[in-house]
């Protein structure tokens, strides 16, 4: 960019060690000393109603209190109450970039012991400072798990056997257990209108997101309250494409009858915890071919998985194109993804596709920005480099957003959003 400053580089040739110069810090003064420290309480309820609470602890006086209530109760690591728990971002810090620099050392990365220390020193200074954070699993697994899981976000694909299923299920609860997120493509599940090899018909991807679901609910992510992101992806020519479009809505609806008899609809009632399909983001994954059909006015024949033929009724495309940004009819609002489709299989796919987020509930007017977020639009290609699929670009720019309705409804219970 230009007239932004320039960071240095220097060249380093293949197998040889790194010699790291210092930017921020002073060799014999440590980083922490070029902060003032205090001692506070963390606290985290409203009210009177306290969900989390560590009094005594030591941050930085630059730093928020809001920063200091999400830093105590996610990322200090320890037992809460107990002699091992961390207490101070010292410790913290110090256990993040300690570990890494010792990573180096140990595999003989840096030059000389004063290259580790001045790339400790850094990295420190850096964190501290706020110049630049880890994702949460760095926070939450270096230097406190034997094997850290580091990684934010993991692409998983599955195929149309149930040990793979099964396997797929396995992986993405491990992952969720050591906080990070996971997205993956169903499109390879036979639809739950193809028969099976033995006789009967497939479940179908639908089905088997309940469990992926549950376990998405019941799995806290690095042991906390955080629950990390699940991203779902089906191709627009699946035959269980309404479905997918709609499970969310249709839970929905039974949530706010539940809502209505009584029962407890918050984030983790009892009522509320019966509402499947509420911990993933779901995305339809769009091809040139059917954003040719809308623009044509055109119907749209799903095919079947195991034998590439079309099967079911045709379907008009501009009505599922309508249907698939969300079910009810709220605007849809472009967001950023980088979550690749699965390329696995050996179906022919439209080497141009992008993908469109399903925002479920019109009556969350207020919500809808922040659902959006939760979502996925990103161009994507499959076999060759990315480019933008201008016609689903175009086709998907979001429209004018109606005013919220006011009145009784606009009170009516609205479903709670597990938003990474």
């Amino acid at each position: 960019m230009d007239g932004a400053p320039q960071t240095p580089t220097h060249d380093v040739n293949a197998g040889e060690a790194l010699a790291v110069p210092r930017y921020f810090t002073t060799p014999g003064v440590h980083p922490f000393d070029s902060v003032a420290w205090e001692i506070r309480d963390a606290r985290i309820g409203f009210g009177g109603n306290v969900s989390f609470e560590q009094t005594g602890v030591e941050f930085p006086s630059t730093w928020s209190q809001n920063a200091t209530n999400i830093v105590a109760q996610k990322y200090f690591r320890g037992k809460l109450d107990s002699p091992s728990r961390e207490r101070s971002v010292k410790q913290m810090i110090g256990r993040v970039s300690g570990t890494i620099a010792d990573w180096g050392r140990q595999r003989g990365y840096f030059a000389s012991a004063e290259d580790g220390d001045a790339f400790e020193a850094e990295l420190t200074y850096i964190l501290l400072h706020q110049m630049a954070a880890f994702n949460s699993p760095v926070w939450f697994n270096v230097g406190f798990e034997e094997s850290p899981q580091a990684s934010a976000c993991f692409i998983l694909s599955v195929e149309d056997t149930m040990d793979s299923i099964l396997d797929w299920n396995t992986r993405e609860g491990r992952i969720f257990r050591g906080g990070s997120g996971s997205g993956v493509n169903l499109s390879n599940i036979r639809g739950s209108m193809e028969p099976l090899s033995k006789g009967g018909t497939a479940s179908g991807p639908v089905s088997f997101m309940r469990g992926a679901d549950a376990w998405a609910g019941t799995i806290k992510s690095g042991g906390k309250t955080r629950r990390a992101a699940k991203m779902v992806v089906l191709d627009v020519d699946h035959p269980d494409i309404r479905e997918f479009i709609w499970c969310k809505a249709k839970e929905e609806d039974k949530a706010r009858a539940l809502a209505k008899a009584g029962f407890d609809m918050s984030l983790d009632g009892d009522g509320m915890i019966s509402i499947q399909y509420q911990n993933a983001n779901n995305s339809v994954r769009v091809t040139d071919e059917f954003m040719r059909a809308v623009e044509d006015g055109d119907e749209w024949r799903t095919t079947a998985r195991a034998t590439g033929e079309p099967i079911g009724e045709p379907i008009d495309a501009r009505e599922l194109m309508a249907r698939s940004p969300t079910p009810r009819g709220a605007a849809p609002i472009p967001a950023c993804s980088t979550t690749p489709p699965s390329t696995s299989g050996t179906r022919r796919r439209s080497p141009d596709v992008s993908m469109l987020p399903i925002l479920a509930s019109p009556r969350r007017h207020a919500s809808t920005r922040r659902a959006a977020s939760c979502a996925s639009v990103s161009c994507t290609s499959v076999g060759r480099t990315a480019r933008p699929a201008s016609r689903s670009t175009r086709t998907a720019r979001p429209q004018a957003r109606t005013a919220p309705r006011r009145g009784p409804r606009a009170r009516e219970w609205s479903p709670p959003r597990r938003c990474a």
